[in-house]
């Protein structure tokens, strides 16, 4: 069944007669509106609210007061709607949903430490429902133990990617990591339901220092891809160990140079690709007339490149007087994550 979609209500910017039309239009609007919603959500199997049920821990009722649904946190009856009774009922959506993040923070607490903020996270069962909460506070997750707020194996980590998670167990927010990424997620315990994901963050015997803003990982200092580059036809380069396979893209930060012949020009260009076959940018440096041999440079910032196979390719174009070969220096600066945030 579909629901009806309310009609816009008054304002105070309306004349009188503007006013009442729109008020009376919006309270006739009402009842069908509330009929469609009660059969949806009775398609979802969710029954009212009443204040004589005693519910277990889990059953799920939507509120006659904001039509919403709630999972019951407590064994009880209670004679207060869930939408006011927040000790005892959980908010959760009527339809099946994923993991969502707003305003998330993320910054190193040691090398082996994250500490993660937001200002609201969607977490989901492995039945899709989700549930949501407002700034859960600072949680720190430790990637050198086990358990909540830590690792879900017993294993330490080595040479991998890390995935953090937010995870619920009906009561609390806290933290896991693990070596699965979505859509499988982290084993849960401990009475853990949900989950979402935060992003990934790679350890080699500790972990490499990133601040997380939103849906990037903005690595605190640039890491090298590629040093010393020379290849004068488009050449692969691997970052399986800078960006996640499950990045939707990441950023470069590019440097050439070479040795310019005196009183001569010449011109390098340095070119990337996703592919091997399309240019998605390049950085050009040209010096015409130079008094005396010496060496040139240049550097620029690529734009974000699509994350095809954990890799790109670069070229090195070249023309006129040169004294030495023309190199390439690339370092990533940062990676998307699909956090939906």
């Amino acid at each position: 069944m579909t629901i009806p979609i309310l009609p816009d209500g008054p304002t105070s910017a309306m004349s009188r007669a503007a006013f009442i039309a729109a008020a009376n239009s919006l309270v006739a609007a009402l009842n069908p509106w509330g009929v469609a919603v009660n059969a949806a959500a009775a398609a979802f199997g969710v029954t009212q609210w009443n204040a004589v049920t005693v519910y277990a821990v889990g059953d799920r009722a939507w509120s006659p007061v904001d039509f919403q649904t709630y999972r019951r946190k407590t064994i009880g009856a209670s004679a207060t709607d869930p939408s006011a009774d927040s000790a005892n009922w959980a908010y959760v959506t009527a339809s099946l949903g994923t993991y969502a993040l707003r305003g998330l923070t993320g910054v190193p607490n040691t090398t082996a430490k994250m500490d993660f903020n937001c200002d609201q996270v969607v977490l989901v069962d492995t039945g899709g429902q989700t549930i949501r909460r407002s700034a859960p506070g600072s949680k720190t997750c430790d990637t050198g133990t086990q358990g909540r707020n830590g690792r879900d194996q017993a294993g330490v980590f080595s040479n991998q990617w890390v995935h953090f998670y937010y995870t619920w167990d009906g009561a609390t927010i806290a933290t896991r990591c693990s070596v699965v990424a979505p859509p499988t997620g982290p084993t849960l315990a401990n009475g853990e339901t949900h989950w979402a994901y935060i992003g990934a963050i790679y350890f080699t015997t500790s972990l490499r220092q990133v601040y997380i803003r939103g849906s990037k990982a903005y690595y605190q200092a640039g890491q090298a891809a590629l040093s010393g580059g020379t290849s004068t036809s488009y050449a692969s380069v691997s970052v399986s160990t800078l960006v996640p396979s499950n990045a939707p893209s990441f950023s470069l930060f590019g440097a050439v140079s070479a040795g310019f012949t005196n009183n001569d020009w010449a011109t390098i260009q340095l070119t990337l690709s996703s592919d091997g076959t399309n240019n998605m940018g390049n950085i050009l440096l040209r010096a015409q007339n130079v008094n005396s041999a010496q060496s040139f440079g240049i550097t620029g910032a690529f734009n974000e490149m699509p994350n095809v196979s954990q890799a790109f390719y670069y070229i090195i174009g070249t023309t006129g007087a040169l004294t030495t070969g023309a190199t390439a220096t690339i370092t990533i600066t940062s990676y998307g994550i699909p956090n939906g945030g």
